[in-house]
């Protein structure tokens, strides 16, 4: 998670930056693997996580989401 950075937020064709209270994120406007590890993640843990979309890439098909140990240090 990226704590800092240089330069300004762009909004891009896929995303548009906004911030949101931590406790009112919008999941159901969100990509939809998103809901599944994004709650994790801001809770600090370390996760390695695996999404298998179908052939739209917006459905979901598959996924698997692990919570990592502090001492394990495999990239997904």
């Amino acid at each position: 998670m990226a704590r800092d950075w240089e330069g300004e937020i762009k909004e891009t064709e896929e995303m548009k930056p906004k911030w949101f209270d931590i406790n009112s994120i919008p999941y159901e406007e969100m990509w939809v693997d998103d809901k599944f590890w994004l709650p994790q993640v801001l809770e600090g843990k370390k996760i390695k996580a695996k999404f298998v979309f179908g052939q739209d890439n917006n459905s979901l098909i598959d996924y698997e989401v692990k919570e990592q140990s502090t001492k394990q240090r495999n990239p997904v």
